[in-house]
């Protein structure tokens, strides 16, 4: 981990849901990398209600 980790890390998933599911890998490396770093995303319209909670993070909207 870098010696100053960021506080926030916003995350803009792609539009379309394969895509999303797609990326999820990346958003876990990112939370994996980052413990202590509040990790939000920036979702498609309706996407912030699926329920895939290994994507969603402290925020999605």
């Amino acid at each position: 981990m870098p010696e100053s980790a960021p506080v926030k890390i916003l995350i803009r998933t792609p539009n379309w849901l394969g895509d999303m599911v797609m990326s999820s890998g990346f958003v876990r490396a990112v939370l994996e990398a980052f413990p202590e770093s509040q990790v939000d995303l920036i979702v498609k319209s309706g996407f912030e209600k699926i329920p895939l909670p290994q994507l969603w993070t402290n925020n999605s909207f």
